[in-house]
Order: C-alpha cells, then structure tokens, then sequence
C-alpha cells in the first residue's frame, strides 16, 4: 500500500508503479462536505472508490 497528497493544483501522483489494476481509495479526512454525482442521489462525499488500470509506459491524471 502507498500514500500520497496532492499537490496545490489538487493533482495526485504514485511514482514506480508496476502495470496491473490499481484502487485509489480517497478519504474525507478534513474534506469540505459535497456531493458527487451518483445513482442514489446527492450523498456526501465519503470514502470514493476509483480503479484505474495501469499499462506499461502509461500515464493516467485524474483531478
């Protein structure tokens, strides 16, 4: 397991990953309160899930 924070632009990175499917687990630690967007509604913003494959050479940005 790997942790990083973002930098002031609210970008993310994890250097040296190896290609396969990776999970991003985001935590609401000292979040403003939202909303995203999802099926059941305008729920708070808590623990979001992303999996993100990871190819050879790849590079994947997310914000």
């Amino acid at each position: 397991m790997a942790s990083t924070t973002t930098d002031a632009d609210g970008y993310y990175r994890f250097d040296g990953l190896r290609p396969g499917g990776y999970v991003v687990r985001i935590a609401n630690t000292n979040f403003v309160r939202g909303a995203v967007g999802n099926p059941a509604g305008d729920a708070p913003l808590a623990n979001y899930l992303s999996s993100i494959p990871v190819d050879p050479a790849d590079e994947k940005r997310r914000q």
